[in-house]
């Protein structure tokens, strides 16, 4: 069995899937705040806005090269995993959290079979259950969100002790090898 009732209902657990959560990425072109001359930092009357075309991570790297800068993330509330261990999600302020993609989120006609047969080492399977769809989350994309987003009313599905462990495997696996697709 992959899913299973949590133990106590109140609590999250390492490989919950949680709906509605808070989630930020750095858009393709990002919208970068500095500070204008002689100004305190990050206060709208002393900021002006430069728009940066990146080439790569290196120039956004490249852009905070001058002190402490800001740019507009991309947030949409979205479907997560939580990535971090279970003893630490009650203890911390803040959690990894995964997003949870669906087929229409693969660009490749072949990625989602591969996925599905665990191929790829950055996603990890999550069958289908009573309110979520056959999905994979992207642990290539973790994030640390603040715990108080997570809202256990919205927990979708908890993994069952054995499908944790596989998560497990899945995220030592992933973070010791290098990276392919």
């Amino acid at each position: 069995m992959f899913y299973a009732e949590p133990s106590d209902p109140s609590a999250f657990y390492q490989g919950d899937i949680v709906a509605d959560v808070p989630f930020f990425s750095v858009p393709p072109d990002p919208l970068v705040v500095r500070p204008a001359q002689g100004q305190p930092a990050f206060r709208p009357e002393g900021c002006k806005q430069v728009r940066i075309h990146l080439a790569g991570l290196a120039t956004l790297a490249d852009a905070f090269a001058a002190g402490p800068e800001g740019f507009v993330l991309r947030a949409e509330r979205r479907l997560v995993q939580i990535i971090s261990q279970t003893c630490d999600i009650q203890h911390r302020t803040h959690v990894f959290v995964a997003p949870v993609l669906g087929r229409s989120d693969m660009r490749q006609a072949d990625l989602w079979e591969k996925i599905a047969r665990n191929r790829v080492i950055r996603y990890f399977w999550l069958p289908a259950t009573d309110g979520l769809e056959n999905c994979a989350a992207d642990i290539s994309k973790i994030l640390a969100v603040r715990r108080d987003m997570l809202d256990i009313h919205n927990r979708v599905a908890t993994l069952s002790p054995q499908a944790r462990s596989l998560l497990q495997q899945r995220l030592s696996a992933f973070l010791t090898r290098p990276f392919e697709e």
